[in-house]
């Protein structure tokens, strides 16, 4: 359940065969935006269900199996998308370390802190929890003075914590805190993720280093599992465990993933995180309704504070970004939830 790494510019993502758009273009015209949010509606509904289908999945089988079985087949797909893609520029071997940071902490911290994270919460608390994504990006992005940090976007801070208090504060055992605190963890890495991986996807495109890092991270996953895993975690798994790690990798990682940049391309980085910051609600939404998990005060004043505070420093970033400095206006916007 997650994005491609920070947008980049709207040329780098429309530059791919699959992913033809405008160069530069921030907003596009006549069809182009039709399609772009038909493209963002159907990334929400695959992250937003991601959740509750791997909540569901890891409760039938080994989670750290389930999370090879979802992970593999997507970089796969994503690396086949590569091969059908003209290249922007050759590959430089010096990015090979930054690529591979790239891959431990987007997808092998993200998706180990996801996916047993998700096993010991709820969906509910996944989804709310990586919901405060873009606030830790802004203040990852003034730490590496990638952008300037301001008081809307510490407002916005304060605001998602204590959102994040009133969540945990709701669970109900030891087991469960553990888990949001490995889904703070996941966050934390996709953010990361997202501010360091910026300038590589201006000079490779967002689809090269999404399926390079995922590919990396499948790598480095699948080397402790003779140590973790059996053939039996794999052959005694029931054919659900099976459709959910499937549908929820290829859905929300590699589909989710290519229909983002696609997105990107065509309409800009703000328009998408406008979208991306309203996925918490279908995921609490499909959580109640699929998965019966309830949904208690303390989440619900929860679930209100951290959709303000990143509401808050979405619009000042919006309505605020011809403020910003020359070098900060040509930086991706921080981007919402991976979910999956």
């Amino acid at each position: 359940m997650k994005p491609a790494a920070a947008s980049g510019t709207s040329k780098d993502a429309g530059r791919g065969g699959w992913f033809r758009s405008s160069p530069g273009s921030g907003g596009g015209g006549g069809s182009a935006f039709p399609r772009a949010e038909a493209a963002l509606a159907v990334v929400v509904l695959a992250w937003a269900a991601s959740l509750s289908i791997v909540k569901y999945g890891v409760g039938l089988g080994d989670p750290y199996a389930f999370n090879l079985a979802r992970l593999i087949p997507a970089s796969l797909i994503l690396l086949f998308a590569v091969s059908r893609t003209p290249a922007v520029r050759k590959f430089e071997w010096s990015d090979a370390g930054p690529v591979f940071l790239l891959g431990v902490a987007g997808h092998v911290v993200f998706q180990v802190g996801f996916v047993h994270g998700t096993d010991a919460s709820s969906a509910t608390s996944s989804a709310l929890i990586l919901g405060l994504t873009p606030v830790v990006i802004a203040v990852l992005a003034w730490v590496t003075r990638v952008e300037r940090f301001c008081q809307h976007t510490a407002l916005g801070l304060i605001l998602t914590m204590a959102g994040i208090a009133f969540v945990s504060g709701a669970e109900p055992n030891l087991s469960a805190h553990l888990g949001n605190l490995l889904l703070f963890g996941a966050m934390i890495g996709w953010a990361v993720y997202t501010v360091r991986g910026a300038a590589l996807v201006r000079k490779y495109g967002a689809l090269r280093v999404t399926a390079w890092s995922s590919a990396v991270a499948s790598v480095l996953l699948l080397l402790p599992s003779p140590f973790l895993l059996t053939l039996a975690d794999f052959q005694g798994a029931p054919a659900e465990w099976w459709y959910a790690a499937l549908v929820s990798g290829i859905a929300a990682i590699a589909v989710g993933n290519m229909l983002w940049v696609y997105a990107t391309g065509r309409v800009g980085p703000t328009l998408t995180g406008v979208y991306s910051n309203v996925l918490p609600i279908p995921s609490v939404l499909i959580s109640w309704l699929w998965l019966g998990e309830t949904l208690q005060n303390a989440k619900i004043i929860g679930a209100v504070l951290i959709i303000g505070g990143i509401a808050f420093v979405r619009i000042h970033k919006t309505w605020g970004s011809n403020s910003l400095p020359r070098r900060s206006r040509g930086i991706p916007e921080p981007r919402g939830i991976k979910a999956g």
